[in-house]
């Protein structure tokens, strides 16, 4: 079992993004940084599996050399190898973009059986790498899972169980696919401290456009079909009132205002 599992690095909260409206790219330079949180339930069922089955977990991001420290805590939690990409020409990538750039370093590491994504990141929430990594990949996609069913190796079919808004269904679909992780998928673990240490002293390689067989025009802001035009905090918010008194004094009072600003007639 081969399980590539594509993780991010991303700001702890929005307001530590600065925008560069220049290069079009999300500078995380002065926030805390850490694991794309959808990440974690990914890398934690893709150890899973290979506990349980054998085999081997590969660690592959896309972002600037800071990005290797997200990569050693998955590689702290379990994950055997990882890959990054890493060069001015991906900088400022959409979605589209980044899946080509992992796809064509999926290829270049060889086979697979499962990819595991979180279902979307916290700083884009485009939702959008995972199905454009199996479309480009032609493989099934098993998009929100909650968990994973079974798996069997032989019969080369995957069952999970996904979220949908009216509820949760369970499908199946044949390796090799894409999976993309749900909120409470599972309880990532904590990295023990010899693994830290381990993890520390582990060579992650970093591959460019040129070692992946890609076109510079293709990937990064100049491969990308989406061009943002400005992304700032939305306005404070005013402070609310508190409506005192007993209850029918205090519905009242809250009708009254409800009518004014024409929310009720």
């Amino acid at each position: 079992m081969i399980a590539i599992v594509c993780i991010k690095q991303v700001a702890e909260t929005p307001n530590q993004v600065e925008w560069d409206a220049a290069t079009q790219v999300l500078n995380i330079d002065k926030a805390t940084k850490i694991l794309n949180p959808f990440d974690q339930f990914a890398v934690e069922e893709a150890i899973r599996m290979r506990e349980q089955d054998g085999g081997k977990v590969v660690i592959l991001a896309m972002g600037p050399e800071r990005t290797k420290e997200a990569m050693r805590e998955c590689l702290a939690m379990g994950a055997d190898d990882a890959v990054l990409l890493d060069h001015a020409a991906f900088e400022g990538a959409d979605g589209r973009a980044t899946a080509r750039a992992l796809a064509a370093a999926i290829l270049k590491i060889g086979a697979f059986d499962v990819i595991l994504c979180g279902k979307r990141a916290i700083d884009g929430e485009m939702h959008q790498v995972g199905p454009r990594l199996a479309a480009m990949l032609g493989i099934p996609v098993l998009s929100l899972v909650t968990k994973v069913v079974s798996v069997d190796w032989k019969a080369r079919v995957l069952k999970a169980e996904r979220m949908l808004e009216q509820g949760r269904e369970v499908v199946e679909a044949k390796l090799p696919l894409v999976l993309t992780a749900e909120k409470d998928m599972n309880q990532p673990r904590y990295p023990s401290l010899i693994n830290i240490r381990k993890a520390a002293k582990k060579e992650i390689p970093t591959w460019t456009p040129a070692e992946l067989g890609l076109d510079p025009a293709r990937v990064g802001r100049s491969g990308s079909a989406v061009r943002v035009g400005e992304i700032g905090m939305p306005p404070a918010r005013a402070a609310g009132e508190v409506l005192g008194g007993d209850a029918e004094a205090a519905v009242a009072a809250l009708v009254e205002k409800l009518v004014q600003i024409k929310v009720i007639g």
